[in-house]
């Protein structure tokens, strides 16, 4: 397995102090992840017409929820109510 490079760079040149090799890819880490740090804030700039937008449908859709769970709550007691008296009726005509 290849180390890449940069690394097998290092190793072929023959550098016995470890702690200097380490020291020089940490840094090399840590540049590549402050620059993916400096372009986050672009992508979150580009993300958040987007996540605005949902929770614009989500503020909606609970709105309508709110709107309609009463009337889901008296279609589910009318249901009951007709089950209720249909059974009534077959228990009736069975005996």
């Amino acid at each position: 397995m290849q180390n890449g490079p940069y690394l097998s760079q290092h190793h072929a040149e023959g550098r016995k102090n470890n702690k200097a090799v380490f020291l020089d890819d940490f840094s090399l880490l840590l540049c590549h992840f402050s620059m993916l740090l400096n372009d986050f804030p672009v992508l979150l700039c580009r993300f958040s017409p987007l996540l605005n937008d949902f929770s614009v449908l989500l503020c909606h859709f609970a709105g309508l929820f709110y709107r309609f769970s009463p009337l889901l709550c008296s279609f589910t007691l009318l249901f009951r109510r007709f089950f209720r008296l249909r059974k009534r009726k077959n228990t009736g005509r069975s005996s």
